[in-house]
């Protein structure tokens, strides 16, 4: 029947009236109001108490359907192990519950009216077929209501009768045994050919629910054709009106995902753990604010000498040495701007000794907390490394002074120098003045020897040869001096020139001792021509004379010249042997004609043994024509040249050396002698050995 709503206004005395019957009938004003009105029409009010009474079985049960209904998603919406998704469906569900409850209650109500023609009983069959109706069509579009919210959600729901069989599947649900929902309907576990494993540990559950009547959660494995799934599930009782169990849901939330990050979580904490024990350097992780060590490797325990538990049970400034004030405050100035710093420092070990470490220190949060991520390393080897290098490097400073050598280093892309500060001195510079530049070291070279230099250092870049050159300097005041440079180009993986180094050695003296011998050697030549002339007139003009001449003859001139001329040779060679380590004289056919002492000892042989011998014999063999061939030279250019030669002494070890060759000429400008000056290896080279002892 149908309902209309109307407004009408009463005088007071008559709502005053109304009011106290309505009191008195103990019903309410509306309902005393439409009795009147149905009465003065002659239509029925509403439903007879016979009516409720008879509905009223009907109202109870299905009121505590929902009422159970809505207390069991109470209790899913508080369960944790729902996604926040989930709990919000859930509520959803429980408001819609709670309207139709409220629907059901304002269906249920008394009816206002009925057919005025019908008898009390034909109106009461009446009103009771239209109420099952209303419950019957209410709980239909609950059911639909329910329905849609259920399939909406995207976790398994299973619902379950006491024998295991299914008598509702949400699309989830179905999805997951990869089927219709219509065909799981019905079935039990063991109709869906899961695993053997599977089925017994489903219908355990069901059974333990229905003898409990307590819910059980756990975790599960689904299998599918493609892969399995891990499920988190809970399963609940429902209880009907006289509190047995009928039914059991189960729902499950598809958690592979969370399994997989929780896999690869615990990989990861492997990992790190695997990395943070087996690093090389001590780790410590340390509280920002209470400086309280929270974590700390093996590493660090070996290094330290304690225990891990031993390490955690003290303060961590007795390992870690207090810094001054100010450096301190710098630290953490660098540590809060930079977020990470790097500094040396000294940490005590449990036998008290202090080690030295550099210290590499960042900001983390560790535990929910601001800690400081320390890793320390022990740099004794190092600082002893640099001890010993700085002595090294003292001791190469002070060996290179007193050879009066330098170093020099060229970065070939750039063309920029770097030398040693007694390198700057041999080019005439105040330590500190070169600037460097490949200009500036062109600029003091002798304009004679400029091409010469920059020639020579092509050659040995391109056909990757050692750089070995002597060539002329000219100070700022006009001093020349004579460097001897040695050194080699370096190349990169491609093959391409990178960076020059060598030395360089200050060899005026030599050279002006060169040009010494030389002029030496060129008189001595012609000297000793002219005293082989007067040799031959003496031995000529002693076979014509009487064997005792008076002191008045020409015998005793002659030999009074000839005493003369052996004295002056003597001079000559006490000169050699002064000056000179080692050198021999030959003549134009490579015979030995002189050798200073020296010589006599590098070649374990007496002076006359030397004299008269060929210089090819003391030459190894290979050798032997490069000598021949500058020999040759020196006949056309009077300049003097620069060999390296292996030599073979007539007792003893071979050697190799580097000789100067240079040569006597005649008023015909024909070679007289040759001069072989050997400087690579001297009479020093040879003391304590047993050719020292030759005389």
């Amino acid at each position: 029947m149908t309902y209309t709503s109307i407004t009408i206004q009463l005088p007071e005395a008559l709502s005053q009236a109304i009011a106290a019957r309505a009191n008195a009938d103990q019903i309410g004003e509306n309902s005393l109001i439409l009795n009147v009105l149905a009465d003065a029409f002659g239509i029925s009010p509403s439903i007879s108490p016979a009516i409720s009474e008879a509905i009223q079985p009907q109202r109870t049960q299905l009121e505590e359907q929902i009422a159970e209904l809505i207390g069991q998603l109470t209790e899913m919406q508080t369960s944790d192990r729902l996604s926040l998704t989930n709990l919000r469906q859930i509520a959803d569900l429980k408001q819609v519950v709670d309207s139709l409850l409220e629907t059901e209650r304002s269906v249920l109500a008394p009816s206002p009216e009925s057919p005025e023609d019908s008898s009390p009983s034909q109106r009461l069959q009446q009103q009771s077929a239209d109420l099952a109706t209303l419950i019957t069509e209410h709980n239909s579009q609950q059911a639909i209501v329910l329905n849609q919210i259920l399939s909406g959600i995207p976790d398994l729901i299973f619902v379950q009768d006491r024998l295991g069989r299914y008598t509702y599947v949400n699309p989830a649900g179905a999805r997951a045994f990869e089927c219709e929902r219509n065909y799981l309907i019905g079935k039990t576990c063991e109709d869906l050919h899961l695993s053997a494993d599977l089925t017994t540990l489903l219908n355990n559950q069901h059974r333990q629910v229905f003898i409990s009547g307590q819910p059980l959660s756990g975790e599960i494995t689904i299998p599918t054709t493609t892969a399995s799934r891990d499920y988190e599930y809970i399963f609940n009782p429902i209880r009907g009106m006289q509190g047995d169990i009928s039914t059991a849901v189960f729902v499950a939330r598809d958690i592979t995902e969370r399994k997989q990050t929780e896999i690869a979580l615990r990989e990861s904490e492997e990992k790190y753990r695997n990395l943070f024990e087996s690093a090389t350097d001590s780790i410590f992780i340390v509280d920002a604010v209470t400086h309280e060590l929270l974590e700390v490797n093996w590493v660090a325990s070996i290094l330290l000498g304690y225990t891990r538990r031993e390490l955690f049970s003290i303060p961590f400034s007795e390992i870690s040495l207090p810094l001054d004030t100010a450096r301190r405050a710098s630290l953490l100035r660098d540590l809060e701007n930079f977020g990470s710093i790097v500094f040396e420092h000294v940490y005590r070990c449990k036998d008290g000794r202090e080690i030295p470490v550099e210290v590499s220190s960042r900001v983390i949060e560790y535990e929910n907390r601001l800690a400081i991520l320390n890793f320390v390393r022990d740099i004794t080897a190092r600082k002893r490394a640099e001890t010993y290098l700085r002595e090294s490097e003292e001791k190469l400073r002070i060996a290179l002074e007193a050879a009066q050598l330098g170093i020099w280093d060229t970065e070939l892309t750039t063309g920029r120098i770097t030398w040693s500060p007694n390198l700057e001195t041999m080019f005439g510079f105040v330590p500190g003045e070169f600037d460097g530049s490949y200009e500036t070291f062109l600029s003091h070279l002798h304009p004679n020897d400029r091409d010469y230099v920059q020639q020579a250092v092509s050659t040995a870049i391109k056909r990757q040869e050692d750089y070995d050159i002597e060539f002329r300097v000219v100070w700022s005041n006009g001093t020349v001096r004579w460097i001897a440079s040695k050194g080699k180009a370096f190349y990169n993986e491609a093959g391409k020139p990178i960076r020059m180094a060598g030395i360089n050695l200050d060899i005026t003296n030599r050279k002006r001792a060169e040009e010494l011998i030389h002029k030496s050697h060129q008189e001595f030549a012609q000297q000793s021509t002219e005293l082989d002339r007067i040799d031959r007139e003496i031995l000529n003009s002693s076979q014509a004379l009487s064997d005792e001449p008076d002191e008045n003859s020409p015998l005793s001139s002659l030999k009074a010249i000839w005493k003369s001329v052996e004295i002056q040779r003597r001079r000559y060679r006490d000169l050699f042997n002064a000056v000179f380590d080692i050198y021999l004289v030959v003549n134009s056919s490579g015979v030995i004609q002189e050798a200073s002492q020296a010589a006599t000892v590098l070649f374990a042989s007496k002076l006359d043994g030397l004299v008269g011998t060929t210089c090819y014999r003391l030459v190894f063999e290979q050798d032997r024509p490069a000598l021949k061939a500058q020999f040759d030279e020196l006949r056309q250019v009077k300049q003097p040249g620069v060999l390296e030669l292996k030599f073979q002494p007539l007792k003893g070890n071979s050697f190799s050396a580097r000789i100067t060759v240079s040569a006597a000429y005649s008023s015909t400008e024909e070679v007289i002698s040759f001069c072989l000056l050997i400087q690579g290896a001297s009479i020093r080279e040879l003391n304590g050995t047993e050719n020292a002892s030759i005389n």
